[in-house]
């Protein structure tokens, strides 16, 4: 279940074994920072038939802001049947995705999780490439991708960036770019750059940059894209 007992939106898990007469104490699940003023939501859970358990949810720890509308990502929490213990959190989606205004669309928002024989099957809509998709993706039980497949599309807005990792130069191709944006983990804003004619094909000077891993956000006239890369 989800609550603000810490102040922000966070994931907890509690169980009976007596058919609801009493329960264990509950614990959080979510192990991003306490208190973090980052909320979780879209919370789903499955058993496989071996007694397993899944617990998924919608996570902005990597968000840039506290709020419902901000970047996210699904992140997932396992437990063995013979374990007391949940897994480290592991993310689902593989890269973070920019808050859109269609999800706020009655039937637009969800998330779907199933759990069988030691492999997660996860559906779910996000908009990575600036219109909402549907996603199918199968993995292990450590958070290894076997397969992804996008079901359906709401448009396409295709958007390259290359190379990844990247030593100097980072190609940004899409069509209609107005705003480019990098952030460091901390989410601390270490590049941005506004155009005020929409350009297709961008290389950025990044020989200034700090060696490690970054988040990049791509805003065109279709939506707003955002992925990861490394600097190497």
């Amino acid at each position: 279940y989800l609550s603000a007992e810490l102040g922000d939106l966070d994931v907890y898990f509690m169980e009976s074994f007596d058919k609801g007469f009493s329960w264990t104490s509950s614990f959080r699940l979510n192990d991003d920072p306490l208190s973090n003023n980052r909320m979780q939501d879209l919370l789903w859970a499955d058993f496989d038939q071996d007694g397993d358990l899944i617990v998924s949810w919608r996570d902005r720890r990597n968000g840039s802001d506290s709020i419902y509308q901000t970047d996210s990502e699904i992140w997932a929490a396992y437990r063995n049947k013979d374990s007391v213990n949940f897994s480290a959190n592991f993310q689902i989606t593989n890269q973070i995705v920019a808050y859109d205004s269609v999800l706020d669309n009655s039937g637009n928002d969800f998330m779907c999780i199933k759990l069988q024989d030691d492999t997660l099957n996860a559906v779910w809509g996000d908009t990575r490439t600036g219109k909402l998709n549907i996603w199918f993706q199968r993995m292990n039980t450590k958070g290894i991708i076997l397969s992804s497949h996008q079901l359906s599309a709401g448009g396409t807005n295709l958007i390259e960036i290359y190379p990844n990792p990247v030593n100097s130069k980072l190609k940004v191709k899409a069509e209609s770019i107005l705003e480019i944006t990098i952030y460091n983990l901390k989410q601390k804003i270490v590049y941005n750059k506004i155009y005020t004619k929409s350009k297709n094909d961008i290389e950025l000077n990044l020989t200034n940059l700090k060696s490690g891993s970054y988040f990049i956000q791509v805003k065109t006239r279709e939506g707003i894209f955002s992925g990861k890369f490394i600097k190497a």
